[in-house]
């Protein structure tokens, strides 16, 4: 199979090079050829031991820059990521059997809309322990949970306040008379 385009990985050398991974390069490879090695890696189910054996090295330090860009073209190269001062990309869906973990940007809103909602901590965290089975947002065990739960909030708020307006509304109107 021959390809029209070589692919560079970021380094400047050709992922097409018939050479092998230990080259005798001077330049070794880069901190984020290594990330990303260990990305499509694990992507792939293998751990550090496999990637270092599929790299034929001891220590992925040892791979040559050329060696690096060629161990990613076998493991599937995918995209690279955003460049600096870039938005990132839309996260990929993950893997079967990967669960993502709740990040603190999720508990901060979380905490944050329950006490716009409930007004103190002992209500939101009884509503928790009601309806989630858990006391603090920290405790989710993923970040689906944590993102349906600020779904919900938000839905919970948007009809507390649709229902302040009503109120404030019907209260505005003038009275019967009797």
């Amino acid at each position: 199979m021959t390809r029209t385009s070589a692919t560079t990985n970021g380094t400047g050398a050709s992922a097409d090079s018939n050479s092998s991974l230990l080259d005798s390069s001077p330049r070794t490879s880069t901190s984020a050829q290594r990330q990303r090695i260990m990305v499509l890696a694990s992507r792939k189910g293998l751990d550090l031991a496999a990637a270092r054996t599929l790299a034929g090295v001891d220590r992925l330090h040892d791979l040559s820059a050329r060696g690096a860009s060629e161990l990613i073209e076998r493991l599937g190269g995918g995209d690279l990521p955003s460049p600096p001062n870039t938005a990132p990309r839309r996260r990929p869906p993950p893997a079967e059997g990967v669960v993502r973990m709740i990040t603190g940007v999720q508990i901060q809103t979380i905490n944050r809309l329950g006490l716009v909602y409930f007004g103190n901590k002992t209500r939101f965290h009884d509503w928790l322990m009601k309806n989630y089975g858990v006391d603090r947002p920290r405790d989710l065990e993923c970040a689906d949970w944590a993102g349906k739960i600020i779904g919900v909030l938000k839905t919970m708020i948007r009809r507390k306040q649709a229902a302040r307006q009503q109120g404030a509304e019907a209260d505005e109107a003038p009275a019967s008379s009797r």
